[in-house]
């Protein structure tokens, strides 16, 4: 297995490829439903980068997406959620590989006024090789959007909305036997559910294509779309949500050996889809399979 080297880069000569400074965040309105904020890392060849977004005021996250940029399968992302207060979003994106080159991450916050967010995250830290973690909405609230946070020397390979789509699974591997913490997180809102008390409807295998029509008693409450991509794609999109509901958040799941990652989950609310990527960061071992999650209500 390859180490991974920390390197601060100098500029001393004119030979030497230019390091690119953050881009400034990108803010677009929605008309009148919010504000889509987006923010760009440095695009060098440091190891770790991080991207963050600031929701303007009074507005609230709801969900987060990320890309990686020239990473070509060596980088994976390492976290994407909202801050504690729910006033912006972080990406933060690893070079697993140690042989990327110059790349970034994008960080893409979806920032609204007419909901009340509620964050709620679980984590743990562990030395196994492969665990997960997570994080359940109150009963009261219904799942908006999913995140993840591994911090160590370890690989996320799935955040999953699950059990009813009211709770976020996030799974971690690593190839050592350090210690890391894999976090999840479930951003929340208020739900008034029409069916007195009835569960979120979900759909639990992966599925080329669902019902367009929500179920009676449902109209307020999440339900999830699944679109799998056979080992040898690395991209699979999910979507457009059915007539009469509209994407909320994603997730997505890496399958296909143990140096599999996470590379990008963007949630597009225009086209009602949400993109997963993956990647083998060594290219030792499979091609992964990539599971795509749209949360639509």
């Amino acid at each position: 297995m390859r180490r991974i080297l920390l390197a601060v880069v100098v500029i001393a000569t004119a030979t030497l490829l230019p390091v690119h400074p953050a881009a400034a965040s990108d803010v677009t309105p929605q008309q009148g439903r919010g504000y889509t904020v987006r923010a760009t890392s440095e695009h060098d060849t440091r190891a770790e980068k991080t991207a963050r977004v600031e929701c303007p005021v009074p507005t609230r996250v709801v969900d987060v997406s990320a890309t990686i940029n020239d990473g070509y399968g060596d980088v994976v992302l390492t976290a994407l959620r909202p801050n504690a207060d729910l006033t912006g979003g972080v990406a933060r994106a690893r070079d697993a590989a140690g042989s990327a080159g110059t790349w970034s991450v994008t960080v893409t916050a979806r920032c609204v006024v007419d909901v009340t967010p509620v964050l709620v995250s679980e984590t743990e830290t562990v030395t196994d090789g492969e665990h997960t973690v997570s994080a359940t909405c109150p009963v009261w609230t219904r799942l908006r959007a999913t995140g993840f946070d591994v911090t160590g020397d370890a690989v996320p390979y799935e955040v999953a909305p699950v059990a009813g789509a009211r709770t976020v699974r996030v799974g971690a591997r690593t190839l050592t036997t350090a210690e890391y913490s894999t976090t999840a997180v479930a951003i929340c809102e208020p739900a008034v559910d029409t069916a007195g008390g009835a569960a979120p409807v979900s759909v639990a295998e992966p599925a080329r294509a669902v019902d367009g029509a929500v179920p009676p008693g449902y109209g307020v409450m999440p339900f999830v779309l699944v679109n799998e991509g056979y080992a040898g794609q690395s991209t699979v999109t999910v979507g457009p949500c059915p007539a009469g509901t509209e994407v909320r958040g994603g997730g997505g799941s890496i399958s296909g050996s143990y140096t599999t990652g996470l590379v990008a989950v963007t949630v597009d609310h225009a086209a009602e889809t949400v993109t997963v990527s993956g990647g083998d960061y060594l290219m030792c071992c499979a091609y992964p399979t990539v599971i795509a999650y749209a949360v639509c209500s």
